[in-house]
């Protein structure tokens, strides 16, 4: 009986270091999902600040091109229409029409 009791005493041991051992793995997926979102979340931050940035050098472009619209419109001849070539933000006159 007693070796009997022992075994029982035993198997219920087991069970609940198998329960144990279940729960831990069940804590470490989700630490492992935990994971993958901080990751995704990460990479999604850094998309925004690469779209952020793009946004704000077309914005900037923009106003470079109002810039030189106003001062075509301004041009003391008053030329109705002229080629240009920007090089170094400058615009460069190229010719005629």
């Amino acid at each position: 009986m007693i070796v009997v009791g022992g075994a029982n005493k035993d198997r219920e041991s087991a069970n609940k270091n198998r329960e144990t051992a279940n729960k831990i793995s069940k804590t470490a997926i989700k630490s492992v999902g935990a994971n993958k979102n901080r990751e995704s979340a990460n990479k999604n931050s850094k998309t925004a600040i690469k779209k952020s940035k793009i946004a704000i050098k077309i914005s900037e472009t923009a106003i470079k091109s109002h810039s030189i619209a106003n001062k075509i419109r301004n041009y003391p001849y008053r030329l109705s229409y002229f080629n240009l070539i920007i090089v170094e933000n400058r615009p460069i006159q190229l010719g005629f029409f």
